[in-house]
């Protein structure tokens, strides 16, 4: 293996490196203008091999390859690759992008095959003098699905020694997705304490929780996390769960993370343990991952959830500045009282479900907006709702649903399913700065285009006739923003 990948990474063009020296570009600049001046950074003695243009121009432009176009990963793969074959200086530049991400995935056919193949690669370190490194220190995000990967304790040893590896490099992973299907007590002792340090090692500023059961409520203790995302996710008191991570060695640091970004599919005290019970965060900022809160996307699914809301939002009433809040379609009977958000800038609502037509979606806002009361200086109100239009031969077409949505736009206004949307406008939020909506049309990559440029204009044409609220003097009402795209 050494001999293979240094001969690949060393063994470059003779006649492409000679344009870099500079008697080649004194030689050629005089042939085309022999009264042309050197460049000062060619001025350099003849005998350096190292490329005329400072190093950073080279950096620069493998770093713009790298995050050029990311719709189109594989393409950008294999540039990088061949970037990393020109010479040891671009090799360098472009194993930082090419091994920033590492995803070990849960292929029940071989994932141990696979998580072998990980460990060997992360493990491996060439033995030629001044070849290139050992590539762990490289690993910044790691995204490990245990979903559906077999459950055995042979898996799980490779999976604690790849942690151990990238835990003992001294750089630090700083994302870190983790997706299971399980109970924490059935992980081994071994994996779980990898996977302690691994969350609380000094860098770690991004996590993703997923599908795991029976989190110690003290997980979070003593990391610097910032942005935290919990789906599925359950915490446990119990004494089994919190001694499981007692022999980690920052185990006396019981403050919280200062979080900036939290993302929650449920908001029960269940998922909520993890952040700090309702009586300790009151005590201080040691007791709270909420103090300094400033981005919260949170789903309700009923009143309870609500009422959770409700008691969550008391303590990010000095810092919360963006929430975004993702209902089911189901009725309230207590409002939520945004009003004592002194920093609220920004709030999103939109409905969990995607599938739903227009009229069942102004339908949704109709209810939403009826129990959301915010503070007279909210900058924007933002709703958003995606219509899908895939062709279905076994329900309808794309042609019907398209019309039903005009339809509702061309009704008259005594019958006009946008009136009553028009009308909370005018009662509840007319000191809010803007309001933008947005819909989009979902449709089959693989099927023929139909939101064109064309209808988009249409579109958001015949939605601004239907909430005339928005057509009076400026100043006067909130602006009105409106985006029709294909998603």
């Amino acid at each position: 293996m050494d001999f293979h990948l240094n001969r690949q990474i060393t063994s470059s063009d003779p006649s492409r490196d000679q344009l870099w020296h500079s008697d080649e570009i004194r030689y050629k600049c005089h042939q085309h203008n022999p009264a042309a001046k050197i460049h000062p950074l060619v001025m350099l003695r003849d005998s350096d091999p190292r490329p005329r243009f400072p190093v950073e121009i080279f950096d620069l432009f493998i770093d713009v390859l790298a995050a050029y176009d990311r719709t189109d990963l594989d393409t950008a793969i294999a540039a990088l690759r061949n970037c990393s074959l020109v010479s040891r200086s671009f090799a360098h530049r472009a194993r930082t992008h090419l091994f920033r991400v590492v995803e070990l995935g849960g292929y029940a056919d071989n994932s141990i095959d696979r998580a072998f193949g990980l460990y060997h690669l992360l493990g491996w370190t060439s033995s030629t003098p001044g070849a290139i490194g050992n590539i762990t220190p490289l690993v910044k995000d790691l995204f490990f699905d245990y979903e559906d990967a077999p459950k055995s304790p042979r898996l799980e040893a490779v999976v604690a020694s790849i942690l151990q590896l990238l835990n003992d490099s001294g750089q630090g992973i700083t994302d870190f997705t983790i997706a299971h299907d399980g109970n924490w007590s059935d992980l081994g002792a071994e994996l779980k304490s990898e996977l302690c340090r691994l969350i609380r090692s000094p860098g770690m500023r991004y996590l993703h929780l997923r599908g795991l059961e029976g989190v110690p409520k003290t997980l979070l203790l003593g990391t610097g996390i910032e942005s935290l995302i919990l789906e599925q996710i359950t915490c446990s008191e119990t004494p089994e769960a919190i001694n499981s991570i007692s022999d980690d060695p920052l185990q006396g640091n019981q403050s919280y993370p200062r979080l900036a970004r939290l993302r929650l599919d449920q908001v029960n005290q269940r998922a909520t343990g993890l952040l700090g019970n309702s009586d300790s965060m009151a005590r201080g900022t040691n007791h709270s991952a909420l103090t300094a809160l400033h981005e919260l996307s949170i789903t309700v699914f009923n009143q309870a959830d609500c009422d959770a809301l409700a008691q969550l939002l008391m303590h990010t009433e000095e810092t919360l500045g963006d929430l975004r809040i993702l209902m089911g379609f189901v009725s309230f009977h207590s409002v939520i009282d945004l009003r004592r958000m002194k920093r609220l800038n920004v709030v999103h609502v939109g409905p969990v479900d995607i599938g739903l037509d227009l009229r069942q979606a102004l339908l949704y806002f109709e209810l939403l907006l009826g129990i959301v009361m915010v503070p007279d200086t909210l900058e924007s109100l933002n709703l958003g709702f995606l219509v899908d239009i895939t062709l279905d031969e076994w329900v309808g077409d794309q042609a019907g649903t398209l019309a039903s949505f005009l339809e509702t736009l061309s009704e008259p206004p005594e019958s006009n399913v946008w009136r009553p949307l028009n009308d909370i406008f005018w009662t509840r939020f007319s000191k809010v700065a803007q309001v933008d909506i947005s819909l989009g049309f979902h449709q089959d990559t693989s099927q023929t285009p139909v939101v064109n440029l064309q209808f988009i204009r249409r579109a958001e044409e015949l939605i601004r006739m239907a909430l005339p609220f928005f057509s009076g003097k400026a100043g006067s009402v909130p602006a009105l923003k409106v985006d029709v795209a294909p998603h």
